[in-house]
């Protein structure tokens, strides 16, 4: 009898472990067949910039490959899932949904670390680790956390080492590579450390460009290397080369003005096509080519009003649409016009804050736009609307937790145009209080800085107080450069040095 249990626990037992490998069969087949489809679906829609379309399914996958009990699993099981969780966060991030990007990283990262330690030398598990930190620290970078982002862009740059190691000859090595130098770049420029991204930028350009040669019918490499191309010319913009920067944004223009004219219907594409126009226009803003200026922007808008139309769910279209909608008011050609486009602006502004209020970026963004806005009022003589704008802009400003130059340049703006509403009303105390914010903000940056931004700002903040003679230096380095922004030549008129005494 004893013997007989025995051989029929035996068998329970193989039939159970029999039907255990089927089921994880079955389940290494679907996860399989899903982890394909999706990343099919990605790369169709990834072009139109419609990844808006698998939001649903991704975020079902998601809670599927997420769960706990995912850990376990032989190599490729392993692999599929976290290229299918790194698949999930892309469209995440493209919906601006961090909190489940993050979610989605964290646990393929939990795996590529688990197989990286069991396979350092494996090139495919190194560059999928690789790319694992780089979304992590793009996630970081958007919410302004500079030291996060710059901790998983070093693993970024290790894993691309590591690869390019292990083949040196291969382009795909190189360009992993440049994608983490130039990573890295962003970080230190946004510190306001030339210093540091002048080099990181200069081998991105270097690697790509050594790439491109390689391989001169690629796309997507030639759009990468306008995207560093532009990451160097906004270091030369920085360093007070105005001549240099424009060059650098004409070749940054024409790479991807050919790609968006072989697929005019391509999102991506037509996307990085505006960013670029806008960047240029920016900068001949700067130089005081209004009418260059208003053409790359008009331009720039157009396109992307279309891609907005296209996908009204794109934050990031919506984002760069309504900052070149501030710009191109700054343009206007009259004061109506100004205040109409500045409120479609910040209306678009207020409605993302309100979906991503931790994004740094777009609670500035709407501050400027006020502060925009509060200058063609009080240049109207509508003072009290432009105190009703500038008020709420300033303490915007001023509750920002971040000291990115960005932040600190919208707050000096918000200052000195606070001064020239005062000193239209003919309130000399609170012009000078205002001046005077302004110059403390700048005392401790502006130094050597050839930076037109702060430059500026010290310039008209001096003059404003009475005392030009502490920014002879700046001005004259500004007229050196070629800095002539119609914005900053109109505040010069209002910088009077009768503020001088409160």
């Amino acid at each position: 009898m004893l013997l007989l249990l025995a051989l029929l626990a035996i068998g329970l037992g193989i039939a159970a472990q029999g039907a255990r490998q089927r089921a994880e069969r079955h389940r290494a087949e679907a996860e399989g067949l899903m982890t394909y489809m999706l990343g099919e679906f990605v790369d169709r829609l990834r072009p139109l910039g419609r990844l808006d379309l698998l939001d649903s399914v991704s975020t079902r996958a998601l809670g599927y490959l997420a769960a706990a009990d995912r850990g376990q699993g032989s190599a490729v099981e392993l692999t599929q899932r976290a290229k299918a969780l790194q698949l999930i966060a892309e469209v995440k991030q493209a919906r601006a949904d961090p909190a489940a990007a993050r979610q989605a990283l964290e646990s393929a990262r939990a795996i590529l670390l688990l197989q990286a330690g069991e396979l350092p030398r494996d090139r495919a598990v190194l560059t999928n680790l690789g790319a694992n930190a780089f979304y992590l620290g793009q996630l970081r970078y958007e919410e302004n956390d500079l030291a996060g982002a710059e901790r998983y862009f070093r693993e970024y740059r290790d894993a691309s080492d590591r690869v390019a190691a292990l083949a040196p000859d291969d382009p795909a090595a190189w360009i992993e590579q440049a994608y983490a130098a130039n990573s890295l770049g962003t970080v230190a420029m946004k510190r306001g450390d030339l210093a540091a991204a002048a080099p990181e930028f200069a081998r991105s350009v270097a690697l790509k460009s050594r790439a491109l040669a390689s391989k001169p019918d690629d796309a997507t490499l030639q759009a990468d290397l306008a995207d560093s191309v532009s990451w160097l010319a906004t270091v030369r913009e920085r360093l007070g080369e105005l001549a240099q920067a424009a060059s650098l944004y004409e070749r940054q223009e024409a790479l991807l003005q050919a790609l968006h004219q072989a697929k005019p219907g391509d999102g991506l594409w037509s996307h990085r096509y505006a960013l670029a126009l806008f960047r240029k226009g920016e900068l001949l803003m700067a130089m005081g080519r209004d009418k260059a200026a208003m053409a790359a922007l008009t331009q720039a808008h157009t396109l992307l009003q279309q891609l907005v139309r296209q996908d009204p769910s794109n934050r990031a279209w919506q984002e760069d649409w309504a900052g070149v909608q501030v710009r191109l008011a700054e343009l206007a050609p009259s004061y109506a016009a100004a205040i109409a486009q500045l409120r479609d602006a910040t209306a678009s502004i207020d409605a993302l804050v309100a979906l991503e209020p931790k994004k740094v970026y777009l609670a500035a963004l709407g501050a400027e736009a006020r502060t925009v806005a509060a200058r063609a009022h009080g240049r109207a003589g509508r003072l009290d609307d432009a105190h009703a704008v500038l008020a709420p802009a300033l303490e915007r400003l001023q509750a920002i937790d971040s000291a990115t130059e960005d932040v600190l340049i919208r707050q000096v703006s918000g200052w000195l145009v606070s001064a020239e509403l005062h000193r239209a009303a003919r309130d000399r105390a609170a012009a000078h209080a205002a001046c005077e914010r302004a110059r403390a903000l700048l005392t401790p940056v502006v130094g050597s800085s050839r930076d037109y931004r702060l430059l500026s700002g010290w310039v008209l903040s001096q003059n404003c107080l009475g005392t030009p003679g502490q920014a002879r230096v700046q001005q004259a380095a500004l007229a050196a450069m070629g800095y002539r922004a119609s914005t900053y030549l109109a505040s010069l008129q209002f910088a009077s040095p009768t503020v001088s005494q409160p």
